[in-house]
């Protein structure tokens, strides 16, 4: 019923011409209000749904949290338009859940139980989808470079092997060597020589920083409400980082950048810290370690942090991004 409600309303009314009240875009933060076009369309006895349509050129990232954002607020389904987007996009939203409409081929609304889908994943004989996505050890190894803890020069894998065990974390050969060889694919990185005398060297910094903030990164980091603390040297990471990066005022919330045994040993042996109503600590589970190139062996580096908040829907935080990149040569 919902899915015959939905083709209807599709195919029958003109949503271009059903912008949301006034009252409902004065109530949305900054960010969303500058990157979309919000319409509310009415679906018969079933109430209504929102339309979003993007005003500028936004990566994957900002476009599934703008979904997210809304779709939180509005307690609506949020569909976006995905018309101009990449066409890599789509399949994209699928398994990440993010609702959206492609001209008059596709729906997928999976609150409503809607997939109509035309399109299909190519199928390559002999070859596989190439990985565009930067991995979180990818990030990583960028963030070092871009914040100076790896110099710019020609390296082999055994002086990157050398540089990560002076930062006190020990990877296999194997990862590291396909991390690399994927950043040379991705045109992160050049090389020169073969085998054993294979080196390689990251590109210049402004052409690693263009590409990297409009590329799709994938999930480096989830974030958790810590009601429970034990005493430490952890590192600061979240708008407490951003703080003391930048001109932006320190909360009174405490953000900590932790790894998944770091958070774990919170919950079991932790003593409650707080008034278990709103948290004092907000622990940023970090898939890598947050302590690899740490400012001061103290505060999350302002690469990674970037990625962390960029699509904080805080104005404030957002000036405080472009003040903490501005520090160290980098545009937001």
């Amino acid at each position: 019923m919902q899915f015959d409600l939905l083709q209807t309303a599709l195919k029958t009314t003109n949503w271009q011409e059903t912008k949301a009240k006034d009252e409902l875009l004065k109530s949305l933060p900054l960010w969303i209000k500058w990157g979309v076009e919000i319409y509310e369309m009415d679906i018969g006895k079933d109430g209504h749904i929102y339309i979003v349509a993007p005003k500028k050129k936004l990566e994957f990232d900002q476009l599934r949290n703008i979904v997210a954002s809304l779709e939180k607020k509005l307690k609506k389904t949020v569909l976006l338009v995905a018309d101009d987007l990449p066409s890599k996009y789509r399949s994209l939203f699928v398994r990440e859940g993010v609702p959206f409409i492609y001209k008059n081929k596709s729906i997928f609304a999976p609150q409503m139980g809607i997939k109509l889908m035309d399109f299909k994943e190519p199928k390559l004989k002999g070859a596989q989808l190439k990985d565009l996505s930067v991995s979180p050890f990818e990030l990583k190894l960028l963030a070092g470079y871009l914040t100076g803890h790896i110099a710019n020069e020609n390296v082999n894998l055994k002086r990157l092997e050398n540089i990560l065990a002076k930062h006190g974390v020990k990877y296999s050969k194997s990862k590291l060597s396909n991390s690399v060889n994927h950043l040379i694919k991705l045109d992160y990185m050049d090389t020169q020589g073969h085998g054993p005398h294979k080196m390689v060297k990251f590109k210049s910094k402004e052409e690693v920083w263009s590409k990297l903030k409009k590329s799709t990164i994938k999930a480096f980091s989830k974030t958790a409400e810590c009601y429970y603390f034990v005493e430490g040297d952890y590192i600061i990471s979240g708008e407490s980082a951003l703080a003391h990066y930048s001109n932006l005022a320190d909360s009174r919330i405490k953000f900590l950048a932790v790894t998944n045994k770091d958070f774990l040993q919170l919950a079991s042996k932790g003593k409650p810290y707080g008034d278990f109503g709103r948290p004092s600590i907000i622990c940023d589970i970090f898939k890598e370690p947050p302590s690899l190139f740490a400012n001061e062996g103290k505060y999350i580096n302002q690469v990674e942090l970037y990625f962390l908040l960029k699509s904080h829907n805080d104005e404030r935080v957002q000036i405080a991004l472009e003040e903490m990149l501005s520090n160290i040569g980098l545009k937001a």
